[in-house]
């Protein structure tokens, strides 16, 4: 195979503004690989993007930074790896993206996935893991303290939350019900 397909940006605009394109089918770097993807997450990060633009885009450009995938080809310098290993992965917002059947990223930004695992979820990981630790890695000190996370309904919160934990902040007593007593004295 020599060539696959991404979907391209050309300006700022909608996301069904995308174009599906055939392209080459890149090459890793030394320390790259290519992922065929299986399963791409559609994350805010890359519908803003896609409306807004970016300094580094250029038209063509294919979009966002969440994929899952199996390992195609590998670089010379990736020996720690094997094709075929289930992945997922963020991407350089600047580079190209998981909007293609093949993605080119660094080996360096690969985890591995479970069997446990499914695709989907794998997907779903990187782009509110990675937010949710970068914002409690600015926190200095976690251990024994309350914090209050707001909006940890969502995927960054729910990962916010037991990395809190991890870390060690208080969790809260559950409030304690109201019970009445059977009995009548």
């Amino acid at each position: 195979m020599t060539h696959t397909q991404a979907w391209c940006w050309h300006a700022p605009g909608e996301p069904d503004q995308l174009t599906l394109t055939r392209q080459a089918l890149p090459t890793p770097g030394p320390d790259e690989v290519l992922v065929a993807n299986r399963i791409i997450a559609f994350n805010p990060v890359d519908w803003k993007l896609i409306e807004q633009g970016h300094p580094h885009w250029q038209p063509g450009h294919v979009p966002g930074v969440d994929g899952m995938g199996t390992l195609v080809t590998l670089g010379a310098n990736v020996t720690h790896l094997r094709p075929g290993t289930r992945v997922a992965y963020h991407t350089d917002l600047r580079h190209g993206g998981s909007f293609a059947r093949h993605t080119l990223v660094p080996a360096r930004a690969l985890m591995p996935v479970p069997d446990a695992l499914s695709d989907e979820a794998a997907a779903a990981l990187p782009c509110p893991g990675l937010t949710a630790w970068q914002a409690l890695a600015k926190l200095p000190h976690l251990h024994g303290e309350a914090l209050l996370i707001t909006g940890a309904g969502s995927s960054v919160g729910r990962f916010a939350v037991q990395l809190a934990l991890q870390k060690g902040a208080a969790s809260l007593p559950a409030p304690a019900r109201a019970t009445t007593s059977g009995s009548n004295s």
